[in-house]
């Protein structure tokens, strides 16, 4: 991605969460959208999720400039959602590319094709690192 496509990305991201219904927009498209989406967040911390995913936007954001491998953050989620962890289906993470992508066309009040090619890459890319990362072992925290 260009310079100019993480700016893009990075002003339509504040566009969207400038508002917090952005956030219980998505989350309700994609719990709407399955029953599997359902069940693996039965149990969830809708406050905690939700700053964890505009973390993990962010993070993207600096993978894109500065390459995934040493981005703890994003080997981190990797692995929580791999098979050690919630163990989500990759299926799933189509879904969820496509509930969000819903989700900024409606809250993107600049919103063009453009941007939401921007947004398609930017995730697909995290999609993709995830997926690679999906047998990584769940690393131990400071806590």
């Amino acid at each position: 991605m260009t310079a100019e496509d993480l700016d893009t990305f990075h002003k339509s991201l504040n566009r969207c969460t400038a508002d917090e219904q952005f956030l219980e927009r998505f989350y309700w498209l994609f719990m709407a959208s399955s029953p599997d989406v359902r069940e693996k967040f039965a149990r969830t911390n809708w406050l905690r999720q939700k700053r964890m995913l505009v973390a993990s936007f962010h993070m993207m954001m600096v993978a894109q400039e500065h390459g995934t491998e040493g981005n703890e953050h994003l080997h981190r989620v990797a692995a929580l959602h791999g098979a050690h962890g919630r163990d989500i289906p990759e299926h799933l993470y189509d879904i969820w590319l496509n509930c969000l992508l819903r989700a900024v066309r409606e809250y993107d009040a600049e919103y063009t094709d453009e941007i939401g090619d921007i947004w398609t890459k930017m995730m697909q890319n995290g999609i993709a690192f995830m997926k690679r990362r999906r047998n990584d072992p769940i690393p131990p925290t400071d806590d």
